[in-house]
């Protein structure tokens, strides 16, 4: 049982020597540019003075389309428009539920009144 106990320790602290020295070698020795990683130097540190951050440069486009679009206000103008009926129903405040939903029917199954909600 000693040799198993032995066997079973010496496994795991190569296990986690390996993760550790994979660990190390990334982040000391990898590539180190990531490019979601803005310097912290200044604003814009690495651009041309009014140069656009490429990560930017898709929501200015987003932005541009947006902005281009028109509305023609005129539909509501229409008489197909105005000729539309609403067919909404006013809801009544009634009786919401009971104070212990999972109460057998009977037994504790007081309704709530619309006030105390």
């Amino acid at each position: 049982m000693g040799k198993k106990i032995l066997k079973l320790t010496v496994a795991i602290l190569a296990g986690a020597a390996l993760v550790f020295a994979f660990m190390g070698y990334s982040l000391f020795m990898g590539e180190n540019q990531d490019a979601s990683v803005i310097p912290l130097e200044g604003a814009g540190a690495g651009y041309a003075s009014g140069a656009i951050i490429p990560e930017g440069e898709e929501i200015l486009k987003m932005l541009a389309t947006l902005r281009s679009i028109k509305l023609d206000a005129s539909f509501f103008e229409n008489e197909t428009f105005k000729s539309l009926v609403d067919f909404s129903v006013e809801l009544v405040p009634e009786k919401a539920g009971r104070l212990n939903p999972f109460a057998p029917f009977g037994k504790g199954g007081k309704a709530l009144e619309s006030s105390e909600l």
